[in-house]
């Protein structure tokens, strides 16, 4: 079907990226998302209003759409249909967190690991209690990376976040990892799968982050460490409690334990960093206050007995109430 000169236009003055660029961003969403063709056509609109069908879609991330009958001005409108749906819905590695990441004590130590990981090709374990930020941490400087190396077209570093679950199998891992990649996983072997991640970054930095792995067993640790030991080399970053340190001890493998660059201990806020936090969301505070917000930071350290540490999670959760009590007095 002919587009409208006033579409033709239009089209032309977007600074659309390559078909393959968009083809490998869209298969990635869809690897993320769950959704398949047709969810996808049903979903995006041609010129005269009517949705796509799902050959085209296929069609489209197969590299043959418009090989035959369609015109330029075709793929270039089916691009954009697909690249507004795409920003339209972003998945949940692709959504801005929301605030602003504090450069804290325990910031900086992520952020050491992060980058010696991702582009050095190491392993690490970072470990801390519950609101010591772990997750947060992990998810900005993915964002950082991404932004960073947003304009490198297939030569870009990336990040796999997975966040594990207990009992969870070496099979349910990888499959978990190849979504994050972007790839849709199959009914293959486990010794396939790992030379179709090694193919598919072989030309990249790999970073493979896998958040609360305390819950993995040591079949599940073990066939990760295949991808550190291995081209393309990915970079390894275990997170969670201090029960993962404890994992690592207990490992039967040496061949994974003795892998650790570092094990790192997140321990925290200090002091100033709460009153830098709190007076960056909330406004200033009074010495009476701050002192009474200390106390409802704090938590008990149960792996030591007396020993207590200054939670995030339950700063923010002090700085929302402050935020909704001062919303309510608002004429």
């Amino acid at each position: 079907m002919p587009l409208p000169q006033a579409l033709k236009d239009h089209l032309a003055t977007l600074n659309l990226p390559s078909d393959a660029v968009v083809r490998d961003r869209l298969t990635r969403w869809m690897a993320q998302t769950g959704w398949s063709d047709s969810d996808v056509a049903d979903n995006i609109t041609r010129a005269d209003g009517r949705s796509y069908s799902r050959a085209s879609v296929n069609q489209f991330r197969n590299g043959v759409y418009g090989a035959n009958h369609f015109t330029a001005e075709n793929g270039l409108a089916l691009c954009a249909a697909v690249l507004s749906l795409l920003d339209r819905n972003p998945t949940i590695n692709e959504r801005v967190l929301a605030g602003r990441t504090y450069h804290t004590q325990s910031y900086r130590k992520v952020r050491r690991a992060y980058v010696n990981a991702l582009d050095l090709g190491w392993s690490y374990c970072i470990y801390g209690g519950p609101g010591t930020q772990k997750t947060r941490l992990l998810l900005a400087l993915s964002a950082e990376v991404e932004a960073e190396d947003a304009g490198k077209n297939g030569r870009g570093r990336r990040v796999l976040y997975v966040r594990c679950r207990p009992r969870m199998s070496r099979t349910d891992l990888l499959s978990e990892i190849l979504i994050a990649g972007g790839m849709l996983p199959g009914r293959t072997r486990i010794g396939q799968t790992l030379r179709k991640l090694r193919h598919g970054f072989a030309a990249r930095r790999v970073l493979l982050v896998l958040d609360e792995a305390q819950d993995l067993d040591d079949a599940a640790l073990n066939t990760v460490r295949e991808l550190l030991d291995e081209p393309p080399y990915f970079g390894l970053l275990f997170a969670g409690t201090h029960d993962l340190r404890a994992r690592f001890e207990m490992l039967t493998n040496e061949r994974l334990r003795s892998r650790q660059r570092k094990f790192i201990e997140l321990e925290g806020l200090t002091k100033d960093e709460v009153r830098e936090i709190w007076q960056g969301e909330a406004g200033a505070i009074t010495a009476k206050a701050f002192e009474k917000l200390l106390v409802y930071c704090t938590v008990r350290d149960n792996r030591r007995a007396g020993a207590t540490y200054l939670s995030a999670r339950q700063l923010f959760f002090a700085i929302d109430i402050e935020k909704q009590q001062h919303a309510q007095e608002k004429p």
